[in-house]
């Protein structure tokens, strides 16, 4: 069995799929496959009510329906001014409780490198006061699934749950990434934090087109 196939097999199980019948599986893991495919770059939309930021840009690109309803991932996007030829690239992928923040972006694009900061629970980088916690963030109009605890919404149909779709937007941004005239498509990478670790964990398996990635876990002061 190829390494691909076994990421795929333990994405599905993680997601509930050890329940499923062998025909059942087939369905879903060729569900998951297609997330690999999504290589045409995403429609893009201005972020209404969001200032850009010297060369950072707040912006919407479309991702896959949820529940029937079109969605849209908040993002922050940044190429630097003055370059030589094309520059290298890499997706950013937020932790638990956390969103697309544009000050990732600047430090890479301060390196060198085009990035993309993604929102991956349907939120924008605007802090919610009446939300359940500190660090809450508001959701858009367009919003896909949230978190739900560690996969509390793996009993939902394979598509409906929110790793699935997290994974889509990881992949669809680095598509958005990759169609920029000023990024070298073969140099792009990929970073997460915490969860954001675990999608990219996942999303290395679907989508082989990353030049590179890194994973970094949370660390909370006591």
């Amino acid at each position: 069995m190829s390494l691909k196939r076994i990421l795929v097999l333990c994405f599905l199980l993680s997601l509930g799929g050890n329940g499923a019948s062998a025909a059942d599986f087939d369905v879903m893991r060729e569900q998951v496959a297609a997330l690999g495919r999504l290589t045409a770059p995403p429609a893009v939309y201005p972020a209404d009510g969001f200032a850009s930021d010297g060369t950072l840009k707040p912006l919407f690109f479309e991702a896959l329906p949820w529940k029937g309803n079109p969605t849209r991932v908040f993002a922050w996007l940044g190429v630097p001014s003055a370059h030589n030829g094309k520059l290298p690239a890499i997706v950013l992928v937020h932790g638990g409780g956390g969103t697309a923040y544009k000050e990732w972006v600047r430090r890479w694009n301060d390196r060198g490198f085009a990035a993309v900061s993604i929102a991956v629970e349907g939120q924008t980088d605007e802090r919610d006061p009446q939300g359940p916690r500190g660090a809450s963030w508001k959701r858009h109009a367009w919003a896909g699934p949230a978190r739900t605890q560690i996969y509390g919404d793996s009993a939902e149909p394979l598509a409906d749950q929110w790793m699935f779709h997290a994974v889509a937007d990881t992949v669809l941004a680095h598509s958005l990434l990759r169609s920029l005239p000023d990024v070298d498509r073969d140099k792009v990478g990929l970073m997460g934090i915490s969860w954001g670790g675990v999608i990219v964990s996942t999303v290395i398996g679907i989508d082989d087109r990353f030049a590179f990635d890194c994973r970094a876990a949370a660390h909370r002061k006591a």
